[in-house]
Parts: C-alpha cells; sequence; structure tokens
C-alpha cells in the first residue's frame, strides 16, 4: 500500500472535503481525487461514498475500518516525530558510556556532572571494565561510546582519538634514598594486559632495567604495597595523587624534559552515527 495515497485519503476525511485536504497537502485538487482513487483501485474496496455535491463526505464500511487503521498509523508517525525531534533537541534520550577503571575512579566524575547539568533529561549509564572488555562492547553496541587508558590502540572498525595524555609517575616509599631506588623490585600490573605493556613501554622510556618484577592486579594495590615499602612502581599522578599529599610514597623525578605520559583515548564504532546525546557528550569532554 503506498503511505501517500493512505496519507491522502486521511487528510480528506479530516477535513471533509477534497479541497479542503489539497489545501492542507499543498497540492492540486485533482491530484487528491486521483490518489484516493488508486487506492480504492489497489486495494479492489470502495472507500468514500460519492454523494450528491455539496453534501458531507460519508465512508463506506471498508473506508471507516481504513480510516482507523490509518489514523492510528499517522499518531504513530507524529508520536515518532516528536520524541525524534526531542531527542534531537536533547530533551530526551539516553547514552551509555563504556570507560576503563582509573577513568571511572579518577577522570570521569566531573564531566558527567556537567552533563547531567547541561542535560537533565537524558538518561546516563556508565559502565565500567578492562578496556578489551570496553571495546568488545563497544563493537557489539553495548555502549555508545568508550573512553580507555592504555598503549597505542590501532583498528579499522574504531575511530580513535586522543582526549588526554595523562602523566605517569615513578613511585616509591619515602625512606628510599633516591640514590638506590633502582636496586629495588618493582611492581607491576599483569603481564598480558595493556597497562603492563605501556608500563613496560615507559620503563624502556625511562632507560630503566627492574632487578625484580612483581605482578600486581591493580593500580591501587601497587599504590599502597609501595606505601608500605614493598618496592618501586609506575603508577598515573591521579593514582597516586592522595598517597603524596599524606606523604605516604613519594615520587621519583627524571625532570620535565623526560616526563612520562600515556594516553587516553575517545573510541568509537567506525561508520556508526553518534547520536545527539553522544554528541553532546563529546562536547563537554573536549571543550
Amino acid at each position: 500500500m503506498n503511505l501517500n495515497h493512505l496519507r491522502h485519503f486521511f487528510t480528506v476525511i479530516e477535513t471533509g472535503s477534497f479541497s479542503d485536504a489539497a489545501d492542507r497537502l499543498y497540492i492540486s485538487q485533482p491530484a487528491v481525487s486521483k490518489s484516493v482513487n488508486e487506492l480504492e483501485s489497489y486495494l479492489k474496496l470502495p472507500l468514500i461514498e460519492r454523494g450528491v455535491k455539496g453534501r458531507p463526505l460519508s465512508l463506506t464500511k471498508d473506508g471507516k475500518m481504513l480510516y482507523d487503521y490509518a489514523r492510528s498509523i499517522f499518531a504513530l508517525e507524529k508520536a515518532a516525530t516528536d520524541e525524534v525531534i526531542a531527542r534531537q533537541k536533547l530533551n530526551r534520550g539516553a547514552i551509555t558510556i563504556g570507560v576503563s577503571p582509573t577513568i571511572a575512579n579518577y577522570w570521569l566524575t566531573p564531566y558527567l556532572v556537567d552533563f547531567q547539568q547541561k542535560y537533565p533529561n537524558i538518561d546516563l549509564k556508565v559502565m565500567v571494565e578492562s578496556t578489551h572488555s570496553i571495546k568488545e562492547a563497544l563493537t557489539d553496541a553495548d555502549i555508545d561510546i568508550a573512553l580507555v587508558e592504555g598503549g597505542k590502540i590501532e583498528s579499522e572498525q574504531y575511530d580513535i582519538k586522543i582526549w588526554k595524555q595523562e602523566v605517569m609517575s615513578i613511585i616509591a616509599h619515602p625512606d628510599i634514598d633516591d640514590k638506590e631506588w633502582h636496586k629495588h623490585p618493582w611492581l607491576l600490573r599483569e603481564r598480558g594486559s595493556m597497562t603492563r605493556d605501556l608500563m613496560e613501554q615507559l620503563l624502556v622510556k625511562a632507560k630503566i632495567t627492574p632487578k625484580k618484577i612483581i605482578e600486581v592486579g591493580s593500580n591501587e594495590l601497587i599504590a599502597q604495597m609501595v606505601s608500605k615499602n614493598f618496592g618501586l612502581g609506575i603508577l598515573p599522578r591521579s593514582v597516586i595523587h592522595s598517597f603524596c599529599e599524606t606523604k605516604q610514597l613519594k615520587e621519583i623525578s627524571r625532570g620535565h624534559h623526560d616526563m612520562l605520559t600515556r594516553p587516553l583515548y575517545w573510541i568509537v564504532c567506525h561508520g556508526r552515527p553518534l547520536g545527539p546525546a553522544s554528541r553532546a557528550f563529546h562536547d563537554v569532554l573536549f571543550n
């Protein structure tokens, strides 16, 4: 069934005449009459009683049935249009953000607060998982956008750009002599993790060969163990800030010319259009 024909038929009944329907539809009256005739021919059913000129239009039994369906169809169309417009204007909508743990714990909150204050009618959901799991969720469309930390990420299925460069710090217990820190064991994340790969790259960049490596499953636990003089570590400055303020550990400075950093990435699926809420969150993050 041609929906334009159905719309013309519906408008004729709504306005009460072919001429008024033509005015509302911005087409000629003959075009409206032709459209309704073609609909009747297609359905092989009479829809409108053609009575005496000047008398109101009336529907056949079949016409009444079709009119009721048409009214429901175009009511749904209007509701869908209204919903789309509301989402475009960010009066309604939802966004699911996937983030890796360090970003969730130390970076994301002020941006979420800012976004929610600007767009209070948008429903927010945040998934916190490993970088690998976040990328899988993005591929499966379980999340709209991803913010992850780690080493270099390359894939033709993603659009990737750097959101921030996070400063990494070499850390030690305050009692360790700065001239002897290289003699102590290093606490690193588990082998195979993106954070471990990045830490090893940073150690190479800093020209450090660890005497001994102890694998630890979380950044926070590494910070706690270093504060107990268990060894040395290399962690994001955001993770160790409170430990340094309370003098539970210290940063080993290598000078501004040799600053260690790791990228924090914004990732979306290549070729998948961003919705209005996702575009608005992008602007909050980058502006």
